[in-house]
């Protein structure tokens, strides 16, 4: 298998949702700051990088699902992450992708 990586830019036509593993994990590390009493904390950390447009504060891990279509695998466990704000400027990608080499199995007599 071999595995390979690139950075892509996405438009206004582009799907981004999150992996069903990966929300499950978000959900779950967002539940444990609420629970901690980490409330102030979460809303403080949306305020401060909110406020740095075009500063890529996401390293997000994408693989692709559909064409112009991703699932974000890694990169939405930090505190601030928002889905619905990525972007360009805020954000990069990484596409990742795997490709299988097949071996073909030849029976030939000689």
């Amino acid at each position: 298998m071999n595995l390979s990586a690139k950075s892509i830019n996405i438009n206004s036509s582009t799907d981004i949702r999150l992996h069903p593993l990966a929300k499950k994990l978000a959900k779950l590390l967002n539940y444990a700051y609420s629970t901690g009493g980490q409330e102030d904390y979460l809303k403080s950390m949306n305020a401060k990088f909110n406020s740095y447009k075009s500063l890529p504060i996401n390293n997000v891990s994408v693989i692709s699902s559909q064409l112009n279509s991703y699932e974000v695998i890694a990169g939405c466990f930090v505190p601030f992450f928002n889905l619905n704000a990525l972007n360009n400027d805020n954000t990069i990608f990484i596409q990742y992708k795997s490709s299988k080499k097949t071996f073909s199995l030849s029976t030939e007599s000689k």
